[in-house]
Order: C-alpha cells, then structure tokens, then sequence
C-alpha cells in the first residue's frame, strides 16, 4: 500500500482509469469494430453470389437452348443431306434443297457462334462466383479468428476489473472518507483526471505555472492541496528528492 495519503490518491486514480479502459474493453473491445466489418462485407459479397448464381444459371439455360439448337438444325441439315442421297429431284427441287441447306447451315454458323459467345460468358460470371464464394469463405475464417479474439479480450479485461475492484476496494479503505469524497467528486468533474502532481512549479494535469506564492502555499499545505488554476486535488512531495 501507498505510504502517504498523497500516494494513496495517485494510485486510486491509476486504478480508475484502468478500471474505465478494462470495462470498456470488456463491453466494447477494439476488435469488434473490424468484426462488424467483416460481417459488413460478408453479407454483400453474399449478395453478390446470389446475384452471380442467377447470372450461370441464366446462361447455364440459355447454353442449353442454343445447345438443343445446334442439335435440331443439324438433325435437319442430315435429313435433308439423306433426302437428296435417296430421292431423285428435278431441278427445281434440287434448287429449294440447296436453299434450304444454305439456310440451316447459316443458322448453324450463327447457333454454333451464339454458342461460343454463351460459354465464354458463362465460364466468366462462374469463375467470378467462385472467386466470390472463395472470399466469402476467407472472410467467415477471418470473422471466427476476430471473434475469438473478441472473446478471450473480454474475458481478460473481466477478470482485470474483478482484480482492479478488488484493490480499488483495498485501498478506499485506508483512506479518510472525506478526501475520498473529495476525489470522487473531483474525478467525476474532471472525466477521471482528479489529482495531478506538483513538479517544481508546474502541476502535471494543467501545466500550468504556478506564482511563487501559490508553490509556498502548496507545500504549506503538503501532501495534499488544491490547484489554483484547475482545481484539481494537488499532491504535493511525492517523488520530491
């Protein structure tokens, strides 16, 4: 324990304010920040594969339809080949049979392009969907990895406020109940910055220089006195040679 007074509120107020970083550790950690990121991301890259599978379906189908195109023109195309083998046409026949062969041969040029075109686009959008689904699966290992971490975080800055409430507990106790008083006041006015030291003429909070009279003053009034600028609970000596 702290051998003076002074000491004393410098060390409750250490223990504050690691006791106001440990529980805002345990209920808000630093990593939970990027968790929400990843979840963030996560959720429109899944978007985005909901969107891609339509996209390979849709072509999966239509390469289907040009598929059964290319198979019904061609069936086409060799019945008509086997008609001109096994009947015989006069000119005029021969004529429309040339027709129509350089009719379907041309539809076929176009399915069998059109057929192309559907693979390359559907090989396209279903690469980008597996590299979507592959950067979603990183982001679950990496949410996981985050919110492991989240978990052992809390649990460390629980266990360091249960020890920092119990040696809070400890020293309030050795304590005047007034110049506790006295603190708790000061550390709510000040947002946890209750008690600053006096180095030489300058306390350490403010910094702000004192007039000599306020240093003789200061000291009279050792280990504890008041700032007169700030307000704050001045400690006065300690550390002093």
């Amino acid at each position: 324990m702290p051998n003076s007074e002074g000491a004393a509120l410098l060390e409750l107020q250490r223990i504050d304010l690691e006791l106001a970083r440990e529980r805002a550790q345990a209920e808000h950690p630093a990593a939970l920040e990027r968790l929400k990121t990843l979840l963030a991301t996560s959720k429109r890259v899944s978007g985005l594969i909901t969107q891609l599978t339509g996209r390979v379906k849709d072509g999966e189908m239509e390469l289907s339809e040009l598929s059964n195109e290319q198979e019904h023109l061609t069936a086409e195309i060799e019945a008509l080949k086997e008609r001109a083998r096994t009947e015989v046409m006069d000119h005029r026949q021969q004529a429309w049979a040339n027709e129509q062969h350089a009719s379907l041969m041309k539809r076929l040029d176009k399915a069998n392009y059109a057929g192309e075109q559907a693979l390359a686009a559907l090989d396209a959008v279903t690469k980008k969907r597996d590299e979507a689904r592959a950067a979603k699966a990183r982001l679950e290992r990496e949410a996981n990895k985050v919110k492991a971490e989240i978990r052992s975080s809390m649990e460390d800055a629980r266990r360091a406020v249960a020890e920092l409430a119990r040696e809070r507990e400890e020293l309030v106790a050795t304590l005047d109940p007034g110049i506790v008083d006295a603190y708790e006041r000061a550390s709510k006015r000040f947002d946890g910055l209750a008690v600053e030291e006096l180095h030489g003429n300058r306390p350490s909070v403010c910094n702000m220089a004192l007039e000599p009279k306020s240093v003789e003053d200061a000291w009279r009034r050792a280990p504890i006195a008041t700032c007169p600028y700030c307000r704050r609970i001045l400690i006065v000596g300690e550390g002093e040679g």
